[in-house]
C-alpha cells in the first residue's frame, strides 16, 4: 500500500498540455523493481530505455519502453531469474508555469523470465506510471518516473512497482511556423487594402486611382508635379512653369504678379530682382508658343495721370530687361494701369508697396 500511495501522489501532478519543440526523445533509464507477490522475488535493479515520438498527435504522444531486471533470487531459494520486459503506452504531458513538465503514462507490454518458478510464466501485463521531467539544458532533461504494472500468472494476478530515472535526449527539432504565422496577416491586409492601378498607392489613400502603369507617383498616388503648379505632370501641357505663376486647369501660365516694389517714383528696376527676371526670360525661351503682357500698377500717390504714365514705364522697364535677356519684342505688350487696380490699402507705407508692382498674363498662340 505504501508503494501504491507513492504512485498515487505522482499521478495528482496535472496542468494543460505540453507541445515540443522537438520530434523525438529517447531516455535511458536506471532503476529499481519492487515486486509485491510477483515470482517471489526480491527486489531488482533495473536498467533500460524509453523512445517517445512528440507531435505525431496533439495530446497522446506513443513510447516505446524496453525494461530489464538484473538476475536476482528467488525468496527462500537459490534459485535466480531476469526479467525482460517490452512495453508500448502512450504518454500526456502536462504543461506548467514553472519548467517542471508533469506527464502520465498508461500501455500494454510483455514479460519474459529467464528461469520460471512458483508457476511463474511469461506473460503479457497492463502498465500506468506518471512522472515529471525537469530541463537540464536546451535538448537535455532529468527524467523520474514511477510504473505499476499488473500482469497474470498462472493462477493469480501479479505486480510490479518500478521506480527510476534517467536523462532524456531531444532531436528532430520542429520546423518553425513564424513565416506562416506572419504571412497571414499580410494576405489578409492585401485583401482589405487593395491597390487597383498597381502603383504601390493603396486604393484608400490614392487620389489618382487611374494612374497609368509604371508611372512615378507620390505619397497619394499622382503622378509626380515637377513645376509646383498643382497639376500632375500627366495632365501638365507646360511641365516647366514658374513658381508663382497662376496656372489653368492644364497647368500652362494665366497670370504672374510680380512685387518688384519699385521705389516711390521710380521707374527703376531693382537690382535683387534680377534672379526673378532672369527665370521669367527663360521660361518665354524655353515656350515660345506663349506671349505676354506686362500691367504696371503704382500707389495712389501723386495725380491718376502721372501715376498712369509712371505705371506704364515701370512695365517697360521690365520688357526691356527681358528684351536684353533674349525674349523677341513682338511676344511682349505693355500698359499702365496707374492707382485703379490696388491689392492693399495706400493708408499705409506696406500697403502702398504692395501696389507698386508688374502684373504679366501670359497668352496661348
Amino acid at each position: 500500500m505504501k508503494k501504491l500511495s507513492i504512485l498515487a501522489t505522482t499521478l495528482l501532478l496535472s496542468s494543460a498540455v505540453h507541445a515540443s519543440d522537438y520530434n523525438y526523445e529517447i531516455t535511458p533509464l536506471v532503476g529499481m523493481v519492487f515486486p509485491e507477490g510477483n515470482l517471489q522475488l526480491d527486489n531488482q535493479v533495473l536498467v533500460g530505455g524509453e523512445v517517445q515520438i512528440n507531435n505525431l498527435t496533439d495530446t497522446i504522444k506513443p513510447e516505446l519502453q524496453l525494461l530489464h531486471s538484473l538476475t536476482s533470487e528467488y525468496k527462500g531459494n537459490d534459485a535466480k531469474t531476469a526479467i525482460t520486459r517490452i512495453g508500448l503506452n502512450g504518454v500526456y504531458e502536462f504543461d506548467t508555469a514553472d519548467k517542471v513538465t508533469p506527464f502520465l503514462k498508461a500501455g500494454v507490454g510483455y514479460e519474459t523470465l529467464y528461469y520460471r518458478y512458483f508457476d511463474n510464466v511469461d506473460s503479457a501485463y497492463a502498465a500506468a506510471g506518471a512522472g515529471i521531467k525537469i530541463p537540464l539544458a536546451d535538448r537535455f532533461g532529468l527524467k523520474l518516473e514511477t510504473l505499476y504494472m499488473l500482469k497474470h500468472n498462472t493462477h493469480r494476478y501479479d505486480s510490479n512497482l518500478a521506480m527510476m530515472a534517467g536523462i532524456t535526449y531531444s532531436f528532430g527539432k520542429v520546423a518553425s511556423t513564424t513565416t506562416a504565422a506572419v504571412a497571414a496577416p499580410v494576405v489578409a491586409a492585401a485583401i482589405v487594402e487593395s491597390d487597383s492601378d498597381g502603383d504601390g498607392v493603396v486604393d484608400s489613400k490614392d487620389k489618382c486611382p487611374d494612374t497609368p502603369i509604371d508611372s512615378k507617383v507620390d505619397a497619394e498616388g499622382c503622378i509626380i508635379d515637377h513645376d509646383n503648379d498643382g497639376v500632375s505632370n500627366i495632365n501638365d501641357l507646360c511641365p516647366e512653369t514658374l513658381t508663382g505663376i497662376e496656372v489653368d486647369a492644364t497647368g500652362c501660365a494665366k497670370t504672374l504678379t510680380i512685387n518688384i516694389q519699385f521705389p516711390y517714383d521710380s521707374n527703376v528696376v531693382p537690382a535683387e530682382k534680377r534672379a526673378e527676371i532672369e527665370k521669367l526670360a527663360r521660361f518665354l525661351k524655353n515656350n515660345p508658343n506663349f506671349n505676354i503682357a506686362i500691367i504696371g500698377h503704382t500707389d495712389s500717390m501723386g495725380s491718376n495721370v502721372y501715376n498712369l504714365k509712371l505705371s506704364k514705364k515701370r512695365a517697360e522697364a521690365l520688357k526691356s530687361a527681358l528684351y536684353d535677356l533674349g525674349v523677341e519684342e513682338p511676344r511682349m505688350s505693355v500698359s499702365g494701369q496707374g492707382e485703379s487696380s490696388p491689392i492693399a490699402s495706400n493708408e499705409t507705407e506696406e500697403g502702398r508697396t504692395e501696389n507698386r508692382r508688374l502684373e504679366i498674363v501670359f497668352t496661348q498662340e
